[in-house]
């Protein structure tokens, strides 16, 4: 019998309750983490491209999201 799944994307895997409670019980920021998430694929595709990184709301992403993946214990 051949099981057949489909895999998560990003954004649904983080707004997965059972990835929710971890992240609560390991005190990461889940709005940090995405944000994190997304300057990293701007960069990736970015180098991918060989072109400058295109403009990023400064609002939206902290200037240095790793402090701000866990919240203070």
């Amino acid at each position: 019998m051949a099981f057949h799944y489909r895999a998560l994307t990003i954004d649904q895997l983080l707004n997965d309750p059972m990835t929710l409670a971890v992240m609560q019980a390991d005190h990461v920021d889940p709005a940090a983490l995405k944000a994190m998430l997304v300057r990293t694929a701007a960069r990736l595709r970015a180098a991918d491209q060989d072109t400058p990184l295109p403009g990023i709301d400064a609002a939206f992403l902290p200037a240095d999201p790793v402090p701000d993946l866990r919240k203070a214990v």
